[in-house]
């Protein structure tokens, strides 16, 4: 027996080694000045074009700025005169994303002012003539309330909310380092609770459209989708009709529809509860209640119905892609425990915060997720008062900021005693989930076992490697995952391709 349980692990172990390759290795060691919290970073840019790349390693004493190729080969390097003295890091600063073109690096970094975000700055790295440069690239005036930063395929975004005319306000960067802002009028719903699009828009979370999103993102009831030359808001609230807001990223042109669910819902008693993802130009709503769960699949243009699928009591489980799980990650370590009934599983969703979310898979399938995803804090103090105000709908009560560093979330508590701070981790969850695959052109369901999942394998890799990581980043260049650290034992930073299983 214990010469079996000894191969298992050595497999186990064989199997993780080969899951990664290092493509990168750099000999520095990171400092800290004495007394100062320590102050450890890196940060990537690619160029699309070029698929040449910056990479940051920033401690408490020096930034060093490092030209790599498409192959993650070391071109060139260099140091601004001064340490931190001439670059962005002698602010209170985040990187949030940038773009890059003919040569140039466009990092852009929220600066906060008073724990608020006050404005962004940019930062241009010109590796051939080895300078970096800063400016102001806008501050938010009194009126705005910072939404989302997100890089959009040559152009950069920050998404800001006025509430006294009640636009979004986009302060844009293109891929010539120019910045711009443009206006957009939302008109709030007369069935929406909401009276300021700040309050409307809470919570909202960014998708990329080529990018297999976790459901950490599709719990959210606001959630902005961007592709090439268009950007899709969409918003849910209880079961009231879908918002959409198009917007065509060339010309800043809008568009608003509703897309009413109640005909599938009619007659039912109690509140359903909807949840939609847009995706290859449908939404595909879940519409949850206490009896039933439903998938709604919608023409995003024109709000016709194309398909729904229905499960209930009478549904077999043999027919999901993936059986129905209940999951909690702390870390590494995952238990995973079965639901073998329907009744039991609609329960769980109903309690939970209920989400959808959708990727094709190397066969062209569309692989359907359905479930729940709650955040659990690392720590607390035994505060039970956090985790009532902290809803497992991912949105703050009343009293309650929340702030997200890299796959972080820093939650205060303003009590009238004292403020109470508790952290969640991307990786710290309990999920409830399950799995269908559909058909991409009749959306009726096909019978099998759904391909890995993309970001669980992600977050098994970065569960291990974090061990012995510092300054970590994770992105993506040309199809292929990758994780950058620094390890101080070996004085070395590394950037690893992750070997994701099809």
């Amino acid at each position: 027996m214990k010469k079996r349980n000894l191969l298992l692990l050595l497999l186990l172990y064989s199997s993780f080694c080969f899951s990664q390759i290092s493509v990168f290795k750099y000999p520095i060691e990171f400092e800290k000045v004495t007394f100062q919290p320590r102050d450890f970073d890196s940060y990537y840019l690619n160029d699309p074009v070029s698929q040449n790349s910056i990479l940051i390693l920033k401690d408490n004493k020096k930034a060093e700025y490092l030209l790599l190729d498409k192959n993650m080969k070391l071109v060139s390097k260099f140091s601004p005169p001064g340490s931190l003295t001439n670059t962005v890091f002698s602010m209170q600063e985040e990187y949030v994303g940038g773009t890059a073109a003919d040569g140039k690096f466009y990092f852009a970094y929220t600066i906060s002012k008073r724990n608020k975000i006050a404005g962004m700055y940019l930062e241009t790295v010109d590796p051939q003539s080895k300078t970096v440069s800063n400016r102001e690239l806008f501050e938010l005036s009194k009126y705005e309330n910072q939404g989302v930063a997100f890089g959009n395929y040559g152009n950069f975004f920050l998404f800001a909310i006025d509430d006294k005319p009640g636009e979004i306000k986009i302060h844009g960067l293109n891929s010539a380092g120019n910045n711009f802002i443009k206006s957009i009028k939302v008109n709030i719903p007369k069935s929406s609770t909401k009276k300021r699009l700040s309050e409307y828009f809470d919570g909202l979370k960014v998708i990329t459209a080529d990018e297999e999103p976790g459901l950490e993102s599709a719990t959210g009831k606001v959630k902005l989708f961007h592709s090439p030359g268009k950007i899709s808001i969409i918003v849910n609230e209880y079961d009231n009709p879908t918002h959409i807001i198009n917007i065509n990223t060339e010309t800043f042109s809008s568009e608003e529809r509703l897309i009413d669910h109640s005909s599938l819902t009619k007659g039912e008693k109690g509140i359903s509860y909807v949840n939609s993802f847009l995706f290859n130009e449908n939404l595909y709503s879940l519409i949850l209640n206490k009896k039933n769960i439903r998938i709604a699949v919608y023409n995003s243009q024109n709000g016709t119905l194309l398909k729904t699928h229905e499960i209930n009591d009478q549904t077999n489980l043999t027919n999901f892609a993936g059986a129905p799980v209940t999951e909690t990650r702390l870390g590494k370590r995952t238990d995973q425990k079965d639901i073998d009934d329907v009744k039991k599983l609609i329960k769980i969703l109903d309690k939970g915060s209920e989400a959808i979310m959708l990727y094709k898979d190397q066969k062209g399938r569309f692989i359907v997720t359905v479930g729940t995803y709650d955040l659990m804090g690392l720590q607390s103090g035994g505060d039970t008062y956090l985790e009532s105000y902290y809803s497992s709908s991912g949105r703050a009560g009343p009293g309650v900021s929340v702030q997200q560093a890299g796959n972080k979330y820093f939650i205060t508590v303003r009590r009238p005693d004292y403020p109470t701070v508790i952290t969640y981790n991307a990786n710290f969850y309990k999920s409830t989930r399950f799995k269908l695959m559909f058909d991409p052109n009749d959306h009726n369901l096909i019978k099998g076992v759904a391909s890995p999942s993309l970001n669980d394998q992600i977050k098994d890799y970065v569960a291990e490697i974090s061990k012995k990581a510092q300054a970590k980043i994770q992105f993506s260049v040309d199809g292929k995952q990758y994780f950058g650290f620094y390890d101080k034992e070996m004085k070395m930073y590394m950037i690893e391709e992750i070997m994701i299983r099809k």
